[in-house]
């Protein structure tokens, strides 16, 4: 599973200037034939920062223009077992300093209606402007009744924001080719130790297909 290289770029259609690229190659990949993958990449990054940008709370980084090499593991299990795990670990230049980031994914099949997943991801920071550590964690939960009609429930929080991010998802196909969605989306404030519903957001989707 060996790619020579892959190109992805931002050209500012007001100065026709690039604004970053992002190059990859892999050295190393492979997969199994019980469906196992291993991915080693080598990346290549260009970003150009016109203005501060802000990273954290008085973590800024200048303007100018960042290239950084980085490195990155990938591996994973056959998701079409009963457990699957999929791992990931990146290091490397970030922009005035260095990011080491983990990102863990584990899925449990509990039957064919019901599924769980968790994750966790992790981001060493170290720049001249300060150093600092987030981390994110997040969890779904999926039980379809049938082909066609299937339920979720999402949630996240991280420790930048301090906030928990809930998402309900109703899923309903009552014919082929047509999809409605129910879908409820709240959000609450963890900041000081105190637990605060903030926006509550609920939407609903229809799409209907048909041929002229």
């Amino acid at each position: 599973m060996f790619k020579p290289i892959g190109v992805n770029y931002y050209v500012n259609s007001e100065t026709n200037r690039f604004e970053s690229i992002y190059y990859e190659w892999r050295p190393l990949g492979f997969v199994t034939k019980s469906g196992e993958f291993f991915e080693f990449n080598v990346q290549h990054i260009f970003d150009k920062l016109d203005g501060p940008f802000e990273i954290r709370d008085e973590v800024v980084i200048p303007i100018g223009e960042y290239w950084n090499n980085r490195l990155e593991m990938q591996a994973a299990s056959f998701r079409g077992r009963k457990s699957s795990a999929f791992a990931e670990v990146s290091w490397g230049g970030f922009y005035t300093g260095h990011r080491t980031a983990i990102d863990i994914f584990p899925t449990y099949n509990i039957d064919k209606h019901r599924n769980i997943s968790g994750r966790w991801i992790r981001n060493y920071v170290i720049l001249p402007e300060g150093n600092f550590v987030t981390d994110e964690y997040g969890g779904r939960m999926m039980y379809a009744y049938n082909p066609k009609l299937n339920t979720s429930l999402f949630g996240q929080w991280n420790t930048e924001d301090e906030e928990i991010l809930l998402n309900f998802r109703i899923n309903w196909i009552p014919v082929i080719g047509t999809d409605f969605y129910f879908v409820i989306n709240q959000s609450i404030s963890t900041q000081n130790n105190e637990i605060k519903i903030e926006r509550t957001t609920i939407l609903g989707k229809l799409i209907w297909r048909f041929v002229i």
